[in-house]
């Protein structure tokens, strides 16, 4: 929830930003694109600095349980688990982004 909370902020602080994209001629569309562009580059960057984070510590664990270094990875879970970072990322990107363009900013 923290996550959220802080990309919505962040998110709001781009008003100015927004605002002079808007003044120079983009649309509607182009801001919301560029915003998307940005939670899908947030989203890669969370999941691949996650997974580097945790390779250490399931290598330790995967070595003291079986013997192995390598795991036996649910991959149906971490596809879940990737969706719903997508979705909630986006989600608190475009969310206020959208609502910013749609009062004027």
């Amino acid at each position: 929830m923290a996550l959220v909370n802080t990309l919505v902020v962040a998110t709001l602080r781009h008003r100015d930003e927004l605002e002079m994209l808007t003044r120079v001629g983009a649309t509607t569309r182009q801001l919301l694109a560029t915003m998307a562009c940005q939670a899908a580059a947030v989203t890669l960057i969370g999941v691949v600095l996650g997974i580097a984070a945790q390779l250490a510590t399931v290598t330790a664990v995967s070595t003291m349980v079986t013997g192995s270094p390598v795991a036996s990875v649910p991959w149906s879970s971490v596809t879940i688990i990737f969706g719903v970072v997508a979705l909630l990322t986006g989600l608190s990107i475009l969310a206020p982004t959208t609502r910013l363009v749609m009062r004027g900013l």
